[in-house]
């Protein structure tokens, strides 16, 4: 359940690979809206600390401790991936990651919001484990 979490972290490092966004910069700088609660530290939260686990949840400072996120701050992470490729992340992930990997139906299960579930909600089979895993 838990596997879009590796699946997350390579669709992020294809499109910083891309030069698409910096992993350093906070979310709010891309003019992204935040859907979870952050109470004061969303103008800090960046893709790093999202990756890392190290975000606060909004309730300390990113980068001060680890806290374990399959849910809405997580979820962060695919609305900046919309927002700077400016295409469903179902439709981007497929053609820049899924395709290329030869597990074209890796989203199908998500293919109705054509939005990856960053945290999980996506049942891989182990061969697509497994080519994703050879990313790492």
């Amino acid at each position: 359940d838990s596997a879009m979490k590796l699946g997350t972290a390579a669709l992020i490092g294809i499109a910083h690979a891309d030069g698409t966004l910096d992993l350093d910069a906070p979310l709010a700088e891309y003019g992204l809206e935040p859907t979870a609660d952050w109470g004061p530290y969303w103008p800090l939260v960046t893709t790093r600390h999202l990756l890392s686990m190290v975000s606060g949840l909004g309730q300390k400072p990113p980068g001060t401790a680890f806290a374990y996120d399959s849910g809405s701050h997580l979820q962060e992470l695919i609305w900046l991936l919309e927002h700077v490729t400016r295409e469903a992340s179902v439709h981007w992930a497929t053609r820049r990651l899924a395709i290329p990997l030869g597990v074209p139906n890796m989203f199908a299960g998500q293919t109705e919001s054509a939005h990856v579930h960053a945290g999980g909600d996506n049942r891989l089979p182990c061969s697509a484990m497994l080519r994703l895993r050879q990313l790492f």
